[in-house]
């Protein structure tokens, strides 16, 4: 059932703010609600909804709201409901944001402009790895030689499998080729259901130290017998080289502003310069006409990046990034709401290495 309720503003100035509406965001969001208050140029209401009560993100908004569970098909209805009854001009959406892209036209009607950095069928491909490998994997360029054609980009070696059986046959193609495995599901956001098939998982010593993702080949194929058929999952080669996390700002399929991540021990982190990456970024940007922000995730195999996924939204570690001088949440704001003609974005500063620990918040 919709809702709306009259809006009494304490502050005559409420009413000239931008107001944007963050909905369920991971606990990271904190840093970037407040990097999109922190500038010079435009004022911000922000308002947060989440199903934690005790997310941290919340406590960088100017108003919060407890969600409640909702079903898929009745998400987008509810979504439209609060941006009335709030009066957002901005809606950044985390969760169900495919099925609210679907449904970017109703947004559009109530006065509403959705941060979401590509229309609805190239959020589908880049939300489904075994689509979006697949399009990769046939996705080539004229080499200018007479009939030859070269591919754009590398993926990792990769099978899809929904069955214990085929998991196994998946794992066994990959370690006789001498490849390390790993496997996750076909849908699914930042680490969650990722595992590297490791051995030494099962060890004595593995209780002494920290294991994370590592799962031995026996453990998982075991708990994936339970079920005749399962959600699909990608089983893939385990690249043993750096990890880059790009982070992009673009518009319509121009990159303006790439700062690559490199993941090295711990937490640490090296704002690094590269041009390899940099064409990559654009490339893709201009494949799947990207814009605002986004993040593109790279792994090395030696010296070739391999591309493991574009995420359609902001990283949770996108505040690192911004260390660069680029204020990637404001500046894709800027993007959405006046384009890009009067826009400035510094030249990045880069070999900055970054690390970070935990700060208390008082919730």
């Amino acid at each position: 059932m919709p809702y709306y309720s009259n809006i009494i503003y304490k502050d005559a100035n409420d009413m000239i703010k931008k107001r944007i509406w963050f909905n369920n965001w991971f606990n990271t969001a904190y840093h970037i609600i407040n990097l999109i208050k922190r500038n010079d140029e435009m004022e911000f209401k922000v308002f947060g909804t989440n199903r934690n009560p005790n997310s941290a993100m919340l406590r960088a908004c100017d108003h919060y709201e407890v969600e409640e569970k909702i079903p898929e098909e009745e998400y987008t209805d509810f979504c439209l409901d609060f941006c009335k009854k709030h009066m957002i001009d901005v809606f950044i959406p985390h969760s169900n944001i495919s099925s609210i892209s679907h449904d970017a036209e109703k947004f559009e009607e109530i006065g509403v402009k959705l941060l979401i950095c590509c229309d609805f069928k190239n959020l589908d491909l880049l939300s489904d790895k075994a689509k979006f490998y697949d399009f990769l994997e046939n996705t080539v360029i004229d080499s200018n030689s007479a009939n030859k054609y070269e591919k754009v980009f590398n993926v990792p070696k990769y099978y899809i499998v929904n069955n214990a059986n085929d998991f196994r046959i998946a794992y066994d193609n990959l370690i006789k080729n001498g490849n390390a495995a790993c496997f996750k599901p076909v849908r699914s956001e930042g680490g969650a259901g990722f595992r590297i098939i490791d051995e030494a998982a099962g060890s004595l010593e593995s209780l002494f130290y920290f294991s994370g993702s590592r799962i031995t080949f026996d453990d998982a194929y075991k708990r994936l017998s339970q079920k005749e058929c399962f959600s699909d999952l990608m089983v893939m080669e385990y690249l043993s080289g750096y990890e880059y996390s790009i982070d992009c700002l673009a518009l319509n399929g121009r990159l303006i502003s790439a700062v690559p991540r490199k993941k090295l021990d711990g937490r640490v982190r090296l704002l690094e310069e590269s041009e390899e990456l940099t064409k990559l970024a654009s490339s893709l940007t201009r494949i799947f006409n990207l814009s605002y922000a986004y993040n593109i995730q790279v792994r090395y195999d030696g010296n070739i990046p391999k591309l493991l996924e574009i995420n359609p939204r902001m990283s949770g570690g996108v505040w690192i990034s911004c260390l660069s001088g680029i204020n990637f949440p404001f500046l894709a704001l800027k993007l959405l709401l006046d384009g890009d003609s009067k826009l400035f974005v510094p030249d990045p500063k880069f070999n900055l290495l970054v690390s970070q620990i935990e700060n208390e918040i008082l919730l």
